[in-house]
C-alpha cells in the first residue's frame, strides 16, 4: 500500500490547473443590455395641428368676461369640445420577442450550488471546453490530500453552465459523463449517484445509464442496479448489458435463463472467464474459487457478493477507490484483505474514519493473538495488530487505560507510516475524556 503519511504529490499539478481555471479565468464579456423600462408617466406629445390642453381652474368667457349664470354658449361650433379628461401618457412599448425555450443543458446539472459549497454557475467562464475535457480525466483520484480531494469533489458536483468550444458550441454530453467517471474514480459513489439522479430523464444517454448501474453495484444496491438498467437491457446491445441481464436473472433465481445468457456470451467470443466462473458458481455449479482477478469490475464485485466467494488477493493491487470501498463495506474477503482495503480507502478519503474503526472491530483473534500484550502488537505491526490495538482502546474502562491504549495505537500507526490516519481513528475515543492533572 502507498504510504498514507508521506503523501505523494504526483499529478496534483493537474488539480492545481483545474482550480486555477475555475478561480482565475477571466469572465466573458457580457453583451450590453437595454436599460429597464421606466414606468413613470411622461407628457404625451400633442397631435399635429393641436396644442396640448391646458389645465385651468375655470374657463374664460368670450370677451374675457365670466358668465356667472346659466350654461355658457359653445364657442367651438365647428366641432366637439376638446377632451379635457386626464390622460395617462405612456412611452412606446419595447419590442416583444417570441421564441422557443431551449431544453435545459444536462451538462449544467449539479448537486452543489454556490451557497452549498459549489463554485458557482459561471465556474467555466473563460475556460475552453477542450481544456476541460482534457484535464478532467487527469485529476488525481487517489490523492492523500483531504483539501485536494474536497476541491475535486466540489468541482465535479458544482452546478455550472457548460464551457464553450472554439465554435461557440457547448461541451456536449461528454462533460457530464467525465464528471461522473471522476467521482467514481475517487470513490465518491454516493456523490455520483446523487449527480446522476439530478439528470433529466431525456438526457440519460446509454453511457450515463451504464455509469448509474455501476454506481449502484458499487454501493451494494444490486436490485436498484437492475431496475436502473432495465430499459437499456431491453433496448441496448453489447456484452455489458448482456452480462447485467445474466446478473439480474441470477438475483431473481432464474438460473435457466442465466445459463442461456452465459452460453450466448461465450458463443459471441466474450472472454471474461472470471464473470463466467462466478455466474456458474451462482447456479451451484461446482467450480473452483477464483485465483486471480487483477481488474475487478462492478459486475464481478456483485457476483462475488452473490456467491460469497472470496476476493482473490491480487484484486486489491491497484484497485480503484470505489472497489476498495466496496470490499471494506462487506464484500466477501479474507479479514486481512478487508482491513487492508479499508485502511487504503480511508487513507484516500473514499471511506470515513468511523467506517475503518468499525472494520477494526470485526476482526477476531486467533492463536496467541488472544493473549498478546499491546507492546507485542506494536512490535509485530500489520493490519491485524492495528485492529486489536483499536479494540483494546475501545474496551478501556478508565481514562488512564484509554490513554495508554491510544498511545500504543498511535505508535503502531506511526510505525506503519499512517500517523494521520491513526489520529483520525482514535480521536472520537478521546472526545469524552476530561482533562485532569492525573492524566498529564
Amino acid at each position: 500500500m502507498i504510504d498514507c503519511g508521506n503523501r505523494p504529490r504526483r499529478r496534483l499539478s493537474v488539480l492545481a490547473a483545474m482550480t486555477a481555471a475555475v478561480l482565475l479565468a477571466a469572465p466573458s464579456q457580457a453583451s450590453a443590455q437595454n436599460a429597464p423600462l421606466r414606468l413613470q408617466a411622461t407628457p404625451a406629445p400633442a397631435e399635429d395641428g393641436e396644442a396640448a390642453p391646458a389645465d385651468s381652474g375655470a374657463d374664460a368667457a368670450p370677451g374675457g368676461a365670466a358668465d356667472a349664470g346659466g350654461p355658457r354658449p359653445r364657442t367651438d361650433a365647428a366641432g366637439p369640445a376638446p377632451d379635457r379628461r386626464p390622460r395617462l401618457p405612456l412611452r412606446p412599448m419595447a419590442e416583444v420577442e417570441v421564441g422557443t425555450l431551449a431544453a435545459p443543458d444536462a451538462n449544467a446539472v449539479g448537486t452543489l450550488d454556490e451557497a452549498g459549497g459549489g463554485f458557482g454557475v459561471a465556474m467555466w467562464d473563460g475556460t475552453p471546453a477542450a481544456a476541460v475535457a482534457q484535464l478532467l480525466p487527469m485529476l488525481p483520484a487517489r490523492t492523500y490530500s483531504r483539501p485536494a480531494r474536497d476541491l475535486m469533489r466540489r468541482l465535479l458536483l458544482s452546478t455550472a453552465a457548460a464551457p464553450l468550444g472554439a465554435d461557440g458550441a457547448d461541451a456536449g454530453a461528454d462533460l457530464l459523463r467525465l464528471r461522473v467517471e471522476g467521482l467514481l474514480a475517487m470513490g465518491a459513489v454516493e456523490g455520483a449517484l446523487a449527480l446522476l439522479e439530478a439528470v433529466p430523464k431525456p438526457a440519460q444517454t446509454p453511457d450515463l445509464q451504464r455509469l448509474r448501474v455501476d454506481a449502484a453495484l458499487l454501493s451494494g444496491r444490486d436490485e436498484a442496479a437492475c431496475a436502473a438498467g432495465d430499459a437499456a437491457m431491453r433496448a441496448g446491445t453489447g456484452s455489458y448489458w448482456a452480462k447485467l441481464r445474466v446478473l439480474c436473472q441470477l438475483l431473481a433465481g432464474r438460473h435457466g435463463e442465466a445459463a442461456l445468457g452465459v452460453s450466448l456470451l461465450r458463443e459471441l467470443g466474450d472472454d471474461d472467464e472470471a464473470f463466467f466462473t462466478l455466474a456458474e458458481a451462482a447456479q451451484d455449479v461446482p467450480v473452483p474459487d477464483l485465483t486471480s482477478l487483477p481488474r475487478p469490475t462492478p459486475l464481478h464485485l456483485a457476483l462475488l457478493r452473490l456467491t460469497e466467494r472470496p476476493l482473490p488477493a491480487d484484486a486489491l493491487r491497484g484497485a480503484p477507490a470505489a472497489a476498495l470501498r466496496a470490499v471494506a463495506l462487506g464484500l466477501p474477503a479474507r479479514p486481512e484483505d478487508r482491513l487492508a482495503a479499508a485502511e487504503e480507502a480511508e487513507c484516500i478519503g473514499a471511506l470515513p474514519a468511523r467506517a475503518l474503526a468499525q472494520v477494526y472491530t470485526l476482526v477476531r483473534p486467533e492463536g496467541d493473538e488472544r493473549t498478546a500484550a499491546a507492546e507485542e502488537f506494536v512490535a509485530r505491526g500489520g493490519v491485524r495488530s492495528r485492529a486489536f490495538l483499536y479494540q483494546a482502546a475501545r474496551a478501556a474502562r478508565t481514562p488512564e487505560a484509554l490513554l495508554a491504549a491510544v498511545a500504543h495505537g498511535l505508535e503502531a500507526g506511526h510505525a506503519a507510516r499512517r500517523p494521520v490516519q491513526a489520529a483520525r481513528v482514535y480521536a472520537p475515543l478521546l472526545s469524552d475524556v476530561a482533562p485532569a492533572p492525573a492524566l498529564a
